[in-house]
C-alpha cells in the first residue's frame, strides 16, 4: 500500500498542478498560430492520460529498483514546471528548454528500467514519441508566435 501512495500521490499533484497552470494561465493552446500536423486540443488528454497510465504502472513495477523511484519523481517535476512556463507564464522558450530536460531524464528513467525489463522500454515508447511531438510543436509555437 506504501508503495502505491508514493507512487500515485506526486502523480496526482503534477495532474492537478498542471491542469490548473493550464485552465488559469496567460496562453491557450487553441488561440496559438500552430505548425502544420499540431494534434487537435482533445488529444492532449487522451495521450496524457494514457502515458501517465504508461508512468505509474512502469514505477509501481519497477519500484524495487534503487534510483528509479527518484527519475520518477524528476520527470513528474519537470512536467509541472513545463507547464507552469509553457501556459501560466508563456514561456516558450524556457519552456523548451525544461522540455529538453524531460527528455534527458525520461530517456535515462527508461533506459534505467529498460536494463531490467525490457518491457519498460516497450511500454514508453509513446511516451518518448510524444516527447518528440511535443518538441516539434514548442519549436513551431516559438517560431510562429
Amino acid at each position: 500500500m506504501k508503495k502505491y501512495v508514493k507512487v500515485l500521490t506526486p502523480l496526482l499533484i503534477t495532474i492537478i498542478g498542471s491542469g490548473l497552470f493550464i485552465m488559469f494561465g496567460k496562453v491557450k493552446y487553441n488561440d496559438l498560430t500552430l505548425p502544420p500536423l499540431a494534434p487537435k486540443d482533445f488529444m492532449f488528454s487522451i495521450a496524457w492520460t494514457i502515458i501517465y497510465l504508461i508512468l505509474a504502472y512502469t514505477m509501481l513495477d519497477g519500484y524495487e529498483k534503487k534510483g528509479a523511484y527518484f527519475l520518477y519523481l524528476y520527470v513528474l517535476v519537470l512536467h509541472l514546471i513545463w507547464n507552469l512556463f509553457f501556459f501560466f507564464i508563456g514561456s516558450f522558450v524556457i519552456g523548451l528548454i525544461v522540455l529538453f530536460l524531460i527528455i534527458l531524464v525520461s530517456i535515462v528513467f527508461v533506459y534505467y528500467l529498460a536494463k531490467e525489463k525490457k518491457k519498460y522500454l516497450y511500454l514508453n515508447l509513446f511516451y518518448l514519441i510524444w516527447l518528440i511531438i511535443a518538441t516539434y510543436l514548442s519549436i513551431g509555437i516559438i517560431i510562429l508566435n
